[in-house]
């Protein structure tokens, strides 16, 4: 793992390099337009800077994914967020179904939304060459578990990348460390929870979050104590 972040790390720095040297030689030659070409360096470095921050924040989430502040809170609170913050932007369609019951959970709340973060983030990648990028997320209480389901009309995953997509390092995009979804499953598991997947090269993916529903035994106590009187 510390090779490949290294590696991912070393890609973006080449080119950083060449840009401000040939921004330095530029610089000496008065027929260049040197604003012009300044501009085009300083977007280009801002890009590969946020693609070292990114490996960063990976690299850290996922060795701290068992440092975990458990609290309560309620399924909604976490999603309607997400929705509220890909919305906004033209041309992406999350929808959510929501569960005709209150479905509350305890683990972090921080972790839990970097998952559904995640799988909504690559549902829109995996539909790049559609014409819109459309999610659909569902909520549903099974018994004493509460699924999620985050689904995509995408170019679905290959049998063959489907057999290590939550190995840490695994990724089939051209960049990044393939550490997000080995960070999701185990911010779900931490969790006591399950995450699958089911996909059809072509059609789509749909990932499955199951986790336990919080139940709070002192109201029950109290239920069965005034039942008793």
């Amino acid at each position: 793992m510390a090779r490949q972040v290294a590696h991912e790390i070393k890609n973006p720095l080449t080119p950083m390099k060449l840009s401000l040297q040939f921004l330095q030689r530029s610089a000496q030659d008065p027929s260049q337009d040197i604003h012009s070409l300044s501009k085009r360096v300083s977007d280009m470095l801002i890009e590969q800077i946020d693609q070292l921050a990114k490996i960063a924040s990976d690299f850290s989430q996922f060795a701290n994914i068992h440092h975990t502040k458990p609290e309560t809170f309620t399924i909604e609170e976490i999603i309607r967020p997400l929705l509220l913050l890909y919305n906004t932007e033209d041309g992406i369609d999350v929808q959510y179904q929501s569960s005709p019951q209150i479905n509350t959970v305890r683990a972090d709340k921080v972790q839990l939304r970097r998952v559904f973060t995640n799988l909504i983030k690559n549902a829109l990648e995996a539909s790049e060459n559609m014409d819109q990028f459309a999610v659909s997320i569902k909520e549903q209480r099974i018994e004493k578990n509460v699924l999620l389901t985050v689904a995509d009309k995408g170019m679905g995953i290959t049998k063959e990348a489907a057999a290590r997509i939550f190995v840490p390092n695994f990724t089939t995009k051209t960049s990044g460390t393939g550490l997000g979804l080995a960070i999701c499953k185990g911010i779900v598991e931490n969790a006591g929870g399950q995450i699958w997947f089911e996909s059809e090269a072509g059609k789509g993916t749909t990932f499955y979050v199951s986790l336990p529903l919080y139940i709070d035994t002192t109201a029950e106590m109290d239920e069965e104590e005034f039942e008793d009187l």
